[in-house]
């Protein structure tokens, strides 16, 4: 949980990079707070003005969805230039949002603009009446930024450097391996115990730094995983000093493994992610998930979990039951 303070705007602004994990460019950001404990965080594209009241409308339902005692704080990056009378740009979303909200979960003082995430940038209230503006702070000298870098957690330049941990292999690669699963799939005999066992195996060569990452290792991971009861025990690695290794192979298979196989790797990645507080880099994999495959199941449930900013410990019972399905499948046929 994160608390802020409102009273200094700038400061507010600048600290909104380790809030999402990267600098926003030409962004709306939402801060759905509850008594100054930061609840929900949405980063979302700046919309065309003509589509200003459907993506308001949109937002506040998110925002209402969080309960009764919420407070919205709308932050907006980019987007243009201040107009010569000093307004601010995409003032038609605020109007929406201000009339969808209303006062009680947008109150005056909580809409800002800032011409850029960067130190200097100029910003300023929405409102009109205050006068609240200046310049930004440097953002990596911000309290947020120092607590992230204490927590180990990385803030990105840009959400095109976060999307780089994603990005497919070569299309020669993923063709050939395409090819090798598509014979390897109607002869593959790998019971779910043998399949958790490969992944254990690649999770332990992950903690050494030893994966060694060939066309055959990643046709059986694609294999292994393809099958759900593998897939949703993979979950339970997330439980113990393993995590980190765990979350490392999900995220390569991700980059290594062709469509529509790569689905259960991303979702994985994305669960991991997210039980460590990334919740950026966690909806990039989410992303690919459901790129790849729309009606993936376990996709659709963390997407669920993710929007309705479910905290990462109380996401964590599906580790456990996990854990507990793992040693289910590690037992069967265990005396052969």
């Amino acid at each position: 949980m994160v608390k802020i303070n409102c009273k200094d705007a700038g400061a507010l602004l600048a600290s909104v990079p380790p809030l999402i994990g990267f600098t926003p460019e030409n962004s709306l950001v939402c801060l759905v707070c509850n008594e100054g404990i930061v609840v929900m965080t949405m980063r979302v594209d700046l919309p065309d003005p003509s589509q200003s009241d459907a993506f308001a409308e949109q937002i506040a339902q998110m925002v209402l969805g969080q309960g009764d005692n919420v407070v919205a704080i709308v932050l907006v990056f980019g987007g243009g230039e201040l107009t010569s009378t000093g307004q601010p740009p995409h003032t038609e979303v605020i109007t929406a949002l201000h009339r969808f909200l209303g006062d009680v979960h947008l109150p005056d003082g909580v809409a800002l603009w800032a011409e850029a995430c960067v130190e200097g940038a100029r910003w300023c209230c929405y409102c009109g009446e205050c006068g609240m503006s200046g310049t930004l702070p440097d953002p990596s000298a911000t309290e947020l930024a120092a607590a992230s870098v204490v927590a180990g957690k990385v803030t990105h330049a840009s959400r095109a450097e976060l999307a780089s941990y994603v990005e497919a292999a070569s299309e020669q690669d993923l063709a050939r391996r395409a090819e090798l699963l598509g014979g390897m799939s109607t002869t593959w005999a790998c019971s779910s115990r043998e399949g958790l066992t490969l992944i254990r195996d690649a999770v332990d060569a992950s903690a050494r730094g030893d994966l060694q990452v060939d066309d055959a290792f990643v046709a059986r991971m694609a294999l292994a995983l393809d099958d759900v009861r593998v897939r949703d025990a993979s979950l339970s690695f997330a439980t113990d000093e393993q995590a980190v290794a765990a979350e490392h192979l999900f995220f390569t298979l991700i980059r290594e493994c062709p469509a529509p196989y790569r689905a259960e790797p991303a979702a994985l990645a994305a669960f991991y992610a997210y039980l460590r507080g990334e919740g950026a880099l966690a909806s990039v994999a989410l992303d690919v998930a459901v790129e790849v495959c729309p009606e993936h199941q376990l996709s659709r449930l963390l997407r669920a979990a993710f929007t309705a900013a479910i905290p990462p410990a109380e996401l964590g019972y599906l580790a456990r039951q996990a854990d507990i399905d793992a040693a289910v499948i590690f037992a069967e046929h265990a005396d052969t």
